[in-house]
């Protein structure tokens, strides 16, 4: 089953959030009434997740990984949940020192955009489609539409740091023509491509400023880890959900 929150975004996102799809998760801050003791699985500085949260995470990561050919243990989808919720913690708490906001302007477009681009017009229909994986209302769609949002802003603004010389870009598409010349292809002018090398080259270099970022991020967090591998469900093989990571090349 594809998530239809999920979107070949900017590999970079696909990298940090570490699995092949992006699941954003929804930002909770501690609350002293929240939870019961004893009911919080993951704890990062001032947000919180309980098990009953970690574990629909953890669904999603189980599919997501079973998506791209894996059958992962518990052991497994806890690891990876435990990295994801850490890093999309840690990036949020980022961009709001950053001073990065959304607007509800924002979240409409983005609302609407993915509305269109599963070919749905009619808001119940998506929403409808939605709950089937867990989410309930638009509010809480909007909560993680609001994220994304978040963390592309993020992006642009180290992306705005690297600096793409001529030289740069002429030497990526020379690479791109021996390879296209190879196949017997026919590539696209320097002129017409430089815009989109450009882009590849920025995404590339911003990938490493941000994964030390999280690193510089991650030592300097306070992070208590209470679920169990015991605690994660048994995974059970799902059929036919797997997907070919080249059908994504063409985004970009």
């Amino acid at each position: 089953m594809n998530n239809l929150l999920k979107k070949p975004l900017l590999w970079v996102v696909v990298v940090i959030i570490i699995i092949g799809g992006i699941i954003l998760i929804s930002r909770r801050e501690v609350d002293d009434n929240d939870f019961v003791e004893g009911d919080v699985a993951i704890r990062i500085n001032d947000t919180e997740f309980s098990y009953e949260e970690f574990d629909g995470i953890a669904e999603q990561v189980a599919m997501e990984l079973q998506m791209y050919g894996a059958q992962p243990t518990k052991e497994q989808i806890k690891e990876q949940t435990v990295e994801m919720i850490i890093q999309q913690v840690l990036l949020i708490e980022h961009a709001g020192k950053k001073g990065v906001g959304v607007t509800q302007e924002e979240v409409d477009q983005k609302f609407n955009e993915f509305m269109t681009m599963y070919g749905l017009e009619d808001e119940d229909e998506f929403l409808a489609q939605l709950e089937s994986q867990g989410i309930k209302s638009r509010s809480e769609v909007e909560e993680i539409l609001g994220t994304e949002i978040k963390i592309e802003k993020l992006i642009a603004i180290y992306a705005e740091e690297i600096e793409i010389t001529e030289e740069d870009l002429r030497e990526a598409y020379e690479i791109q023509a021996e390879q296209a010349e190879s196949m017997e292809q026919e590539l696209p002018s320097f002129e017409e491509m430089e815009g989109e090398i450009r882009e590849l080259l920025v995404q590339e270099q911003v990938t490493p400023l941000l994964l030390s970022k999280l690193e510089e991020l991650r030592n300097e967090a306070e992070i208590e880890i209470f679920v169990d591998t015991e605690d994660i469900e048994e995974v059970v093989p799902q059929e036919g959900m797997e997907i070919d990571p080249g059908d994504f090349e063409a985004e970009f």
